[in-house]
């Protein structure tokens, strides 16, 4: 099954929230299958595309 995530950072979050966002995706990483992570130029926010059967696995790294 192919993919396609998007996500934006809330404007009202402080550097510092923002930081702590970014610091649980480090742990997370990326979903099984990404095979393009786009980052929007202005910085706030990217797509994500990738290809994976593995739905739990999936809704589990978009939950985080």
């Amino acid at each position: 099954m192919r993919f396609v995530t998007t996500y934006e950072f809330k404007p009202f979050l402080t550097k510092e929230e923002t930081e702590q966002v970014l610091a649980i995706f480090a742990v997370v990483g990326n979903a099984p299958g990404v095979t393009d992570h786009l980052v929007f130029t202005d910085g706030s926010g990217g797509v994500v595309f990738g290809e994976s059967d593995d739905i739990p696995a999936l809704y589990a790294n978009v939950l985080a």
